[in-house]
């Protein structure tokens, strides 16, 4: 019994340190190659404020090609979309989104051992045996107008697809898809053996939201008639796309943020990777003691916990380093400072005391003797 459970809790601990390994290098990577990115992205980002134009949208200047620029305008479509599977779409809308998700079985690891829940999820969870998932019965998709375009200026179907979407609620369903046993809901359609309430293994539901006519401002370039990301010196691309008229400056600001945002979110990433990462490393090598009553849970509970604060260091180790190397300029100001700190400590631990050189030398020996009294 215990030499099964043993070798069982050998295994799960060599894969969870397997993984925990694998977690702590890539955070790691990524924490490092983040900091070059957020300085590139910035330069990028500064190269289009200081050269970016407003042009005007009713023609298209050659001489703007590939040149950063901004615009205002409202996002219009002759078209329309729809679509054609559910009969949902309409001629004011520029793009429209189907998400599909389906209840399913989710396996995950838990003290060891592999277990399964039930979840609402948009792809099809790999399981097998007796918990074995069927297939997506619909595909989700996005649908965009071809000729969508602010003035003379098209928008490329990625672009648009960054505009905010409105959920688009549906009408009278028609006689082959309540055939297919389809319901609609609240948010869109249903349908299964179970309710969307107490769904059942294999229940879908389908939502759609779309993108409509409305006004818009881009900050990027112009490769003829098409609206494209603008490609700066050191290759990053500067775009940014958002409702509402706004100025060059505010798009300016908002890409500057979202540089600002994604470094943050990456450093907390790559942070909480290697201090979860080295965390599991360290319990997973103890992994084998776990069938131990009380010693074994207690003994990989303490190794995380040793494993954790050490990642955590490391990340603030080289999260300074790697900031530095993308910063020359302030890393070269701090170093100096830091020498000059040094060398003035050195300077003034070699100097006598000015009130030291006011008393003169201090005695040598033990103190005299208090007087004596008669």
């Amino acid at each position: 019994m215990f030499g099964a459970n043993s070798v069982r809790n050998k295994t799960g601990g060599v894969f969870g340190g397997g993984v925990g390994l694998l977690m702590f290098f890539g955070a790691a990577s990524t924490l490092g190659w983040n900091e070059v990115r957020t300085v590139e992205q910035a330069a990028a980002n500064a190269e289009a404020a200081r050269d970016v134009k407003t042009v005007s949208i009713t023609q298209v200047d050659s001489a703007n090609d590939r040149k950063p620029i901004h615009l205002s305008g409202r996002l219009e479509t002759e078209t329309g979309v729809e679509d054609a599977e559910f009969g949902v779409g309409g001629p004011d809308l520029v793009a429209l989104n189907r998400s599909v998700e389906m209840y399913q079985w989710e396996s995950y690891r838990e003290d060891n051992e592999t277990r399964h829940r039930k979840e609402w999820s948009s792809s099809r969870n790999d399981t097998s045996g007796s918990h074995q998932n069927p297939p997506f019965p619909v595909e989700k998709q996005w649908i965009v107008a071809s000729d969508a375009h602010v003035g003379a200026f098209l928008l490329d179907q990625e672009e648009v697809r960054e505009l905010p979407r409105e959920t688009v609620f549906l009408g009278e369903l028609g006689d082959a898809l309540k055939a297919q046993g389809w319901k609609t809901t609240n948010a869109g359609l249903f349908r299964g053996a179970g309710s969307e309430s107490n769904p059942d293994i294999g229940d879908v539901r389908v939502n759609f939201k779309g993108v409509k006519e409305t006004e818009i401002s881009v900050l990027g370039s112009q490769r003829g008639n098409q609206l494209t990301p603008y490609l700066a010196k050191n290759d990053y691309e500067v775009f940014q796309i958002t409702t509402g008229a706004a100025d060059s400056a505010a798009m300016v600001k908002q890409a500057v943020r979202g540089n600002d945002g994604t470094a943050w979110a990456l450093r907390a990433l790559g942070a909480g990777g290697m201090t979860v990462g080295l965390g599991l490393l360290f319990s997973g090598w103890l992994g084998m003691f776990s069938w131990i009553p009380f010693l074994g849970p207690l003994l990989q509970r303490m190794a995380f916990a040793v494993g954790a604060a050490i990642g955590g260091t490391m990340a603030l180790i080289l999260f300074s380093a790697a900031w530095l190397y993308a910063h020359p300029a302030i890393a070269f100001v701090l170093i100096v400072a830091v020498v000059a700190l040094a060398v003035w400590l050195i300077m003034r631990r070699g100097q006598t005391p000015p009130i030291t050189a006011a008393l003169g030398p201090m005695p040598s020996g033990p103190p005299p003797p208090p007087p004596a009294r008669y």
